[in-house]
């Protein structure tokens, strides 16, 4: 699938970390095949299935290229949110703010039951001709890309998740939230034209949390579910 709007991308040659432990080219990754990602409410490793992929076509972007001290690096475009440990969260670097993140510490894949940390050390610019991926899976919404812990925009449809521990959500504090603020049925999404596929996988139902908290509109949520409506559904 192609579409002309880059955004929260990565280079053609980025390396998806597979279910089975193996690595592949995000541009031969396909919808449905099984990536691993970080589950934050267990605090552990996790299949699942990508939501979408989406191939931004082939023209000239400006890249950035961000290198850490374990020797990898990640080149992205636009933008993309990387785990950065020492804050807790997803941080959306781009060409304009990387430089504020050299000397953090960030989450990389070591095996199937641990993850170690990586500084950031430099940013690189460069225009190239290239394609630019997006890759979102079901449920968790993230996905490590050379070995780091990565995660598309918006982040507010998942960073509004108070943590208890480092990469870990406070479940007790998001359960008394569920009770308090109450979940979202699929009917109210269903007069806008968003598949139960889209409600069930982006975690619709809690949506009604931050809502209800005034961290973001119901119509927000629409809007951000219709600009990926023509790949998910």
């Amino acid at each position: 699938i192609v579409n002309d709007n880059a955004g929260g991308c990565f280079a053609k040659d980025t390396k998806i970390l597979m279910s089975n432990g193996e690595e592949k080219e995000i541009q031969f990754i396909n919808k449905g095949e099984s990536i691993l990602t970080w589950n934050f409410f267990k605090s552990q490793y996790e299949e699942q299935k990508v939501a979408f992929i989406i191939d931004h076509g082939a023209k000239q972007y400006e890249n950035l290229k961000l290198s850490f001290s374990n020797g990898e690096s990640i080149t992205i475009i636009e933008d993309h949110g990387i785990f950065d440990y020492d804050l807790n969260k997803y941080v959306y670097i781009t060409i304009d703010n990387y430089s504020d993140y050299i000397g953090h510490n960030f989450v990389s894949y070591l095996n199937s039951n641990e993850y170690c940390l990586t500084k950031l050390v430099s940013g690189e610019v460069y225009l190239e001709t290239t394609n630019a991926y997006s890759i979102t899976t079901e449920y968790n919404y993230n996905a490590i890309a050379n070995k780091l812990f990565t995660a598309p925009p918006p982040d507010n449809l998942y960073n509004w998740i108070e943590m208890f521990g480092k990469l870990q959500y406070d479940v007790e504090k998001f359960n008394r939230d569920v009770e308090t603020y109450g979940l979202y049925d699929y009917s109210a999404f269903e007069p806008y034209g968003i598949s139960y596929y889209t409600f069930e996988t982006f975690n619709g139902a809690y949506l009604r949390i931050p809502v209800e908290k005034g961290i973001f509109t119901f119509e927000y949520v629409i809007e951000q579910f219709n600009l990926y409506k023509e790949w998910i559904n």
